[in-house]
């Protein structure tokens, strides 16, 4: 720009003598110098300085921009550490080790020991384990009680663990971990057992058991459930540790009080294990999230064992009829769509194929491992995992929720749990003869593209979301002749118009004459989306060629499921 001012701002004489026969002002004014003394200006060079003064004006705007990008880049740095800092005071507030409150009963176990003649131990595991501290303070009553059970009932005499050859310093074990949205705390002993025909008696004379059951036509649990009976007792005498009819049956109250439970197992000769299972009112997870149709899910990260992309992998179609499966590690690992798991509330598609998503995610359900397949995968990060109340029921898979920043709401799946889920799927599936067709057939395996076409931006944005959301690019078009300018273009290559009827400058009627004319676009499925409803608009949009015709407002899960059909029609796309 400078120096295209610079020629202008030297002009030759013959038009400086124009210049200055035409302007008489400047012929006063400039008659004592020499052209090459005394540059000469037009409104040419009016328009390059203005121009000029525009590109600094820029050029300095840049800079400030890029001094507010480092402001705001050293604001975020400093946000990040105060975010870092109240998760620390959260974490302080509301969770605590568990091994903190876990050492209380230390002490305790040791006069017993010293007491009673017994050599035991506490052996902890689990001691970083966080849990809210609340929860913790409500369990140390059960825990107390179920400890000295297991030292009274459970651990033997040191002569008697002699005889059978165990270790004469007995150990009583207390634990935490936390799985999806429970804490499970359990206390296991190396003492003798329980003994099932002593407790059956037991239960016989106190008549907790009807006197015409016999021992051969209970089961294992409903044995071991006697314990819990208020009043059981299989203490020959009271002391002050056993005897007095009051224990177990007061531990199991306390725990489902807390919305929890208390289940017992038990080996004669080799120990005992009670566990508890708590629900958590707050605890802090890693969780993977994934998205499927307009969905996001949360997985705890400690049911997943791999992410894969589908697509990618030679996957064997002839599992139980119904199912994909892929080799990993040596093993056959079914696939299941997780929009599939949660769609029992809806009608399945009438179409007689499914489309499998892109990315896979191996879990494991209670030690069997399946892979998840989901539309996209979001990453993993440590959020806030929310129980819900007992005013609505909730099914078990369904571990919690958890809010994101943009307050979305998203549910916390509880893969132990699923396995209705996935019987329900497989019956599902078998029963409609039904199958899943893999993403690479024929045109979803890569992103297909989508032209949508409509004169109302409003709508543009909201289907642009919802198909890119889906697993698909999406291009937009203003009104048919856009769209016509956009179809031309060789690099662009469709896999279906999504077309408004009324448009200006080319109305989507005549778009579609013009798209089935086309030796090229023939072909190419067309479906119209307008808000007209009418039999007349319906019947001129299908005799024109229409693939679809869908009306306004419309619903993203049904409009992306009529999608994913037209697109597996074969000899569709251009």
């Amino acid at each position: 720009m400078q120096s295209l001012y610079d020629q202008f701002a030297t002009t030759d004489l013959a038009s400086n003598s124009r210049l200055k026969d035409e302007n008489s002002e400047g012929t006063i004014l400039f008659q004592e110098f020499d052209p090459l003394q005394f540059d000469q200006y037009t409104a040419v060079h009016s328009t390059l300085q203005k121009f000029q003064e525009l590109m600094v004006q820029v050029q300095e705007t840049r800079e400030d921009i890029a001094l507010v990008s480092r402001d705001l880049q050293e604001a975020l740095v400093q946000l990040r550490q105060q975010l870092d800092s109240l998760h620390e005071d959260l974490t302080e507030s509301r969770l605590v080790r568990f091994g903190s409150i876990a050492a209380r009963f230390v002490g305790p176990l040791a006069t017993l020991s010293q007491r009673h003649n017994k050599a035991v131990t506490l052996k902890i595991a689990g001691e970083d384990v966080l849990v809210d501290q609340a929860v913790l303070e409500q369990l140390q009553t059960p825990l107390t009680h179920l400890l000295r059970n297991a030292f009274d009932h459970g651990i033997e005499m040191p002569h008697e663990r002699i005889k059978q050859r165990k270790p004469t310093m007995a150990t009583i074990t207390l634990s935490a971990k936390v799985r999806g949205n429970q804490v499970i705390l359990t206390i296991t002993d190396d003492g003798r057992g329980i003994n099932l025909k002593k407790v059956y008696q037991s239960a016989l004379k106190k008549a907790i058991c009807s006197k015409n059951t016999t021992f051969e036509q209970l089961n294992r649990e409903q044995i071991l459930n006697f314990i819990f009976t208020p009043g059981f007792s299989t203490a020959a005498n009271i002391t002050s540790l056993s005897g007095r009819g009051m224990g177990l049956d007061i531990v199991r109250l306390e725990v489902e009080r807390m919305r929890g439970s208390l289940t017992v197992e038990s080996n004669l000769g080799k120990g005992s294990q009670f566990k508890i299972r708590i629900p958590l009112t707050l605890n802090i997870l890693p969780l993977l999230l994934c998205r499927t149709q307009q969905q996001t899910f949360a997985f705890p990260s400690a049911n997943v064992r791999e992410l894969l992309e589908l697509a990618n992998l030679d996957i064997d179609w002839s599992y139980r009829d119904c199912l994909p499966t892929i080799e990993w590690q040596g093993e056959k690992l079914p696939i299941y769509p997780l929009d599939k798991l949660f769609s029992h509330h809806q009608p399945l598609s009438s179409s007689s194929q499914f489309l499998l998503p892109k990315s896979g995610i191996i879990i494991d359900v209670n030690g069997e491992l399946i892979v998840i397949a989901s539309d996209v995968i979001l990453g993993e990060r440590e959020l806030v995992l929310k129980s819900f109340d007992n005013s609505v029921p909730v099914p078990p898979y369904i571990a919690g929720c958890t809010v994101l920043g943009t307050g979305e709401i998203v549910p916390i799946l509880s893969p132990d749990y699923f396995e209705e889920l996935l019987t329900q799927v497989e019956k599902e599936l078998v029963g409609s003869d039904r199958k899943l067709t893999k993403v690479a057939e024929p045109l979803i395996s890569e992103q297909t593209s989508i032209l949508i076409v409509d004169d109302s931006i409003a709508v543009r944005r909201s289907l642009t979301r919802t198909l890119v959301a889906g697993g698909y690019q999406v291009v937009q078009g203003r009104d048919g002749k856009e769209a016509l300018h956009i179809l031309e273009q060789p690099e662009q290559n469709f896999g279906l118009i999504l077309c408004d009827i009324e448009m200006p400058v080319l109305d989507g009627f005549s778009l579609l004459q013009i798209v089935r004319k086309h030796p090229r676009w023939q072909k190419l499925p067309v479906a119209m989306l307008t808000s007209r409803e009418s039999d007349l608009h319906r019947n001129k949009a299908m005799s024109l060629g229409a693939t679809a015709y869908f009306t306004k407002p419309f619903y993203p899960v049904e409009l992306l499921a009529a999608i994913a059909e037209i697109l597996v029609l074969p000899n569709t796309g251009v």
